[in-house]
């Protein structure tokens, strides 16, 4: 591989010159700089990222702590994270934080050794540790948090408004005329309880009774809850709509409605949440909550890269909440 060196003997040049032309350097007059970067382009030179690591203080790499690699949601969370930081030249290293924590591992000082510049932190099945929680706080570089949250988290935090993606979609039920409504949700999550607490809100608002037996807190999102569902409808008295936590209950409610004879949405209607494309396929179409998660992977990038330069002011880290939109489909009465 070429290297400097050799660039600045072809070139007739000292190696300050060429490493000073390689990055734009307007000392350099531009005849000079287009006939090393040609030849740099030619024997297809790369810069020595390690060097170059030692020289700035940086690594140009992003740490990424990620777990659910089969959800489509978080995927796509995931694929705009790299696409931003890729786009700024940035590389990343992902680690599988649940499994980790799992084998005992220490898991921050891998991120440590390698140097990496800041961590984006995907959920967790669980909640971090005070031990992993000082771990966070020891951990020199910015942390964003991304999607779930935890009570007083002092991290960044990019994630979508859950609560407000609950109102809108029991207003829509409600505004449809249904009254008898029950809420599928997940309290050990913080988006689980935001939409909760986005449900109540409007059931209060509008004067309506909630109903112990028609809402289900399912206690972990990525069990299979059929079973628990089919209790809450193979009821005469079930609700006649349900506000669940995300698409994947709501495809659960539906196969459950399917296997009990209920008509959807005659008999019970149903809203989602995360726009998965699986919900546009389904028949009925399932209306639901879109959480644009393409732009939460993305600010999250933004926000990690941001705080690199932010850290030196003191200030607050951000907490960015990205916009939600009713998709009605067809779903509810």
């Amino acid at each position: 591989m070429i290297s400097l060196k050799d660039i600045a003997r072809i070139c007739d040049v000292s190696e300050s010159t060429v490493s000073k032309a390689l990055k734009q350097r307007p000392e350099i007059r531009a005849a000079t700089r287009e006939r090393i970067q040609t030849v740099a382009r030619q024997y297809h030179y790369q810069p020595n990222a390690i060097v170059e690591s030692i020289q700035t203080g940086r690594s140009r790499t992003i740490g990424v702590a990620y777990n659910n690699f089969t959800d489509g949601f978080a995927g796509r969370i995931m694929t705009a994270v790299l696409d931003t930081l890729y786009g700024q030249e940035y590389d990343t290293m992902v680690i599988c934080w649940d499994l980790i924590v799992k084998q005992g591992a220490d898991v921050l000082s891998r991120f440590s050794r390698r140097r990496v510049d800041g961590l984006l932190l995907f959920p967790m099945v669980q909640l971090p540790s005070p031990y992993y929680l000082e771990e966070l706080r020891s951990f020199h570089n910015p942390v964003v948090v991304i999607d779930q949250t935890w009570p007083g988290n002092e991290f960044a935090f990019v994630g979508s408004e859950h609560q407000q993606g609950a109102e809108i979609a029991t207003e829509h039920m409600i505004e449809r005329g249904l009254t008898n409504l029950g809420c599928i949700y997940c309290s050990t999550t913080s988006s689980g309880q935001e939409r909760y607490a986005g449900f109540l809100n409007v059931m209060a608002r509008h004067g309506l009774p909630v109903r112990a037996n028609s809402c289900l807190d399912l206690k972990n999102c990525f069990d299979r809850n059929y079973a628990r569902i089919r209790q809450l409808l193979d009821r005469p008295d079930r609700p006649e709509g349900l506000v669940c936590f995300n698409d994947y209950c709501a495809f659960e409610a539906q196969a459950v409605a399917y296997d009990l004879g209920l008509r959807i949405p005659e008999q019970l209607s149903l809203v989602g949440f995360g726009d998965l494309p699986l919900a546009a396929l389904m028949r009925p179409q399932l209306t639901t909550v879109s959480q644009f998660p393409e732009e939460i992977g993305h600010q999250a990038a933004v926000v990690v890269l941001s705080e690199l330069e932010r850290k030196k002011t003191g200030q607050t880290a951000p907490q960015v909440r990205t916009p939600v939109k009713l998709i009605i489909r067809e779903s509810v009465k």
